[in-house]
C-alpha cells in the first residue's frame, strides 16, 4: 500500500498574507460544542519541491474532440495577437481524437484579463490540462504570493492572473520562472505558488460544556475509542482548557489531515477521501478517480437534509444538468474535510464549506449522504 506523506508545513500565514501571528476566531456554539479556528497557509513539503518544477515553457494544450476550425474559434474568442494564435493554430496537431495546441511563449503576456479568463476556464474543462484544471489558485482578498514581488514584478503576476468565481488563478507560472535569475529564485516561486488554504481547529471546554451531548456528537467517529474521559477532564480544569479537533476525527481522517500524497501514489481523489472516512483500515486504491462512487452511494448511503448535518456526512458539489463534480465530508459548523482534487499538490485539510464552494462555482447545488452503518472496530 502506497503511504501518506506525513509533512506538515514550516510555517503559518494569516488570511490577509502577513507573516506574523496567525489570528483565531469563533463561532456560535453548536451541537459540535465551542471551536476555536486558526486558518493558515499549508506548504508542499520540501522534499518535493525543485527548481526544475519551475517550467520555463508553456505546457501544451490537450482538447479533446476539436478541429482545427475549433482550435481557430477558441482562440478568437480569448482576443490574442492574431499573429501568435495563426501560428498555434497552423502548428497544431490534430486526429480523429482531437487537437494538441503548443503555445507561443509569450502568448499568455498578450492576453487581456477577460480573454485570458475565457480562454482558460475552457481550456481547464479537460482534465489532463492540470494547469488550468487545477490552477495556482488563492480567495479573492489574500495574497499569499506577496512575496512573489521579491523576485518578480508584482505587476506581472496581477497580469497573468484569472478569476474564476470567488478565487484568483495563476496558470502562466512559466512566465513568472523565465524571470528568475537562479535556482533558489526558481524554488522561491514554486514555494509561493503551491501553497494551500488550511484551517486548524480546537474544541474548547469549561465546566459549562455538555459532555454527553460532544460524546455523541464527536463519538459517531471514534470507533470504539471511550472520549467522555479526555473531555471531561479538559472541561473540569480550572479555567477550561481545548483539545485539537484532529482527536476526535476517525483513523482515515487524522493519518491525512494536512497532508500531501506521495509522488507515485494512485490519483486518490475526493470521492475516494469522502466515501472512506470512517474507513478502520487503508483503504483499497481500486477505488480512485470516483469509479463506484454512485454506486456506493446507492448502496451505503441515505440521502439526508443539509440541515441535519453530522460528522462524516458526505456532501456532493452538484452542477444542474450535468452531476457532481466533488465530495467533501461535513465536519462541524461549516467546516468539511477534503481533498480538492487529485493531484499530489492538493492537500487533504479542513475548509469552510464556502472556500470549498469557491473552488467549483458551477457546482451550484449541494446534497448530503450519511452512511447507514458505521464500520465497528475489533475488540483487543
Amino acid at each position: 500500500m502506497a503511504v501518506v506523506a506525513a509533512a506538515l508545513a514550516a510555517f503559518l500565514l494569516s488570511r490577509d498574507g502577513s507573516r506574523g501571528a496567525a489570528t483565531t476566531s469563533r463561532r456560535p456554539e453548536g451541537p459540535w460544542g465551542r471551536l476555536e479556528r486558526m486558518p493558515f497557509h499549508l506548504e508542499q513539503p520540501p522534499r518535493f519541491l525543485t527548481p526544475d518544477l519551475c517550467y520555463t515553457q508553456p505546457p501544451a494544450w490537450v482538447l479533446p474532440g476539436f478541429t482545427r476550425e475549433r482550435v481557430r474559434e477558441l482562440l478568437a474568442s480569448a482576443d490574442g495577437n492574431a499573429r501568435d494564435s495563426a501560428a498555434m493554430v497552423q502548428s497544431a496537431v490534430c486526429n480523429a481524437e482531437g487537437c494538441t495546441v503548443t503555445p507561443t511563449a509569450n502568448f499568455g503576456l498578450q492576453l487581456s484579463t477577460t480573454g485570458r479568463e475565457t480562454l482558460y476556464q475552457q481550456i481547464g474543462r479537460f482534465e489532463v490540462n492540470t494547469g488550468f484544471a487545477y490552477p495556482y489558485s488563492q480567495p479573492v482578498g489574500e495574497d499569499r504570493w506577496s512575496d512573489l514581488g521579491d523576485i518578480v514584478d508584482l505587476s506581472l503576476v496581477q497580469r497573468l492572473t484569472w478569476r474564476r468565481g470567488n478565487t484568483v488563478n495563476l496558470s502562466d507560472s512559466h512566465l513568472l520562472c523565465a524571470a528568475a535569475r537562479n535556482d533558489e529564485e526558481r524554488l522561491r516561486i514554486v514555494e509561493a505558488l503551491t501553497r494551500m488554504s488550511a484551517t486548524m481547529v480546537w474544541l474548547e471546554l469549561d465546566r459549562s460544556s455538555d459532555v454527553d451531548a460532544l460524546v455523541r456528537y464527536w463519538g459517531r467517529g471514534s470507533s470504539g475509542r471511550d472520549l467522555r474521559p479526555i473531555l471531561r477532564a479538559l472541561s473540569q480544569r480550572s479555567g477550561g482548557g481545548r483539545l485539537d479537533v484532529v482527536h476526535l476525527l476517525p483513523p482515515f481522517v487524522r493519518r491525512r489531515l494536512n497532508t500531501f500524497a506521495l509522488p507515485g501514489d494512485p490519483p486518490r481523489d475526493c470521492y475516494w477521501t469522502a466515501l472512506h472516512f470512517f474507513s478502520l483500515s487503508q483503504p483499497l486504491d481500486a477505488f480512485v478517480n470516483g469509479a463506484g462512487a454512485e454506486e456506493i452511494l446507492n448502496r451505503d448511503y441515505e440521502q439526508v437534509p443539509m440541515t441535519s448535518l453530522t460528522l462524516g456526512d458526505v456532501l456532493l458539489f452538484v452542477v444542474p444538468g450535468v452531476g457532481p463534480v466533488h465530495a467533501a465530508n461535513h465536519v462541524a459548523d461549516d467546516l468539511v474535510f477534503t481533498k480538492n482534487g487529485a493531484h499530489m499538490r492538493r492537500p487533504w485539510s479542513l475548509l469552510t464549506l464556502d472556500e470549498v464552494r469557491d473552488l467549483y462555482p458551477e457546482a451550484t447545488e449541494l446534497r448530503a449522504y450519511r452512511l447507514r452503518q458505521l464500520p465497528t472496530a475489533p475488540q483487543l
